[in-house]
């Protein structure tokens, strides 16, 4: 008897994206992990792992409710009675909008709707930082940042910072909105006197102020801490194969770094659109006002009884005025 030894077989490499995926050796064989959290994604023969969860269709019975820590991106809608979660940026793509959903919520971002909200009164939307959306109807929004709105909104209950309706021929049109600093739209009320509440809480104009220079000088310090890492990087570039993991750890803090001066300097850039807002809070209407609409500013209450055109309110010596 005489043993045949096979042939030696090719030991092909692990290709894998170096800043998202680490290998180690473990009883014989290579083990591929994560780096971070996020949704694991082939490139050609390159495993990667992106905070990026990319729906291609829609959110329904296929996917299941979304839960993700990192960006989310749907090309389609997301079904009534569905959920989707993420820690950063919402956006949902299909030409249809949304309708009837139990909640789209965005922990730390904004949330992107390109074809509007048909909430159908149970639809709940949340987010940490602004809404864009082309129209809402009938759903609840709570948002720390702010709303706006290309159209109409509609018998909604929305909590903000500011309420924008951007269109010429934008409407408000019953429900109610609560804000902190300002609400515009062309017209609020309609010719049929629906009820329409709206509510300013009124913001500190000099605390504000302070604020925002101190979040100035946070991001000059941070923007020195990020050249002087990027110096620090190029050092050790010099010599790669000594300095393989810190070069590696420095471009993850580079990263985060970056990515902490964008949330920042967005911060920056809403507090400069708040402080352009007359008075420390106001409603603006740049068509007309209907009668039936109740405007609250600072507690102080002012009922629309007559429609009116190209009306600004805001409170002046415990008085609610016209500008």
């Amino acid at each position: 008897m005489r043993s045949i030894k096979p042939d030696e077989g090719i030991l092909y490499p692990l290709i894998f994206d170096q800043h998202s995926v680490t290998q180690v050796r473990l009883e014989g064989k290579d083990v591929l992990y994560s780096l971070k959290n996020g949704a694991v994604h082939y490139v050609g023969d390159t495993i990667a792992v992106y905070d990026v969860l990319e729906i291609k269709g829609d959110v329904n019975f296929n996917t299941g409710n979304i839960d993700f820590d990192g960006y989310v991106n749907i090309k389609g809608t997301v079904e009534d009675n569905f959920i989707v979660k993420a820690t950063k940026d919402v956006e949902i793509s299909g030409v249809y909008g949304i309708g009837g959903v139990n909640l789209i919520e965005s922990t730390e971002g904004s949330i992107y709707i390109r074809g509007g909200v048909a909430g159908k009164n149970k639809a709940k939307i949340k987010c940490k930082g602004n809404l864009y959306a082309k129209f809402i109807a009938d759903a609840e929004v709570i948002c720390e940042g702010s709303v706006y709105v290309g159209f109409y909104i509609r018998n909604s209950r929305i909590r903000a910072t500011q309420v924008i309706v951007e269109s010429g021929r934008g409407q408000i049109v019953g429900g109610l909105i609560d804000a902190d600093v300002r609400v515009e739209s062309a017209d609020i009320g309609n010719r049929m006197e629906n009820r329409t509440i709206i509510n300013i809480r009124g913001f500190n104009r000099e605390l504000m102020k302070f604020e925002m220079d101190g979040l100035l000088s946070v991001i000059q310090a941070k923007k020195k801490q990020l050249s002087e890492m990027k110096e620090m990087l190029k050092s050790f570039n010099k010599d790669a194969q000594k300095s393989k993991s810190k070069a590696k750890k420095i471009q993850q803090e580079i990263f985060h770094l970056q990515e902490e001066i964008k949330r920042l300097e967005s911060q920056c850039l809403n507090i400069s659109n708040y402080l352009k807002t007359p008075g420390e809070g106001a409603v603006i209407v740049k068509n007309y006002i209907y009668p039936m609409v109740r405007i609250t500013i600072q507690n102080e209450i002012f009922e629309v009884l007559k429609k009116d055109f190209g009306p600004t309110y805001i409170l002046r010596n415990g008085k609610i005025e016209t500008l």
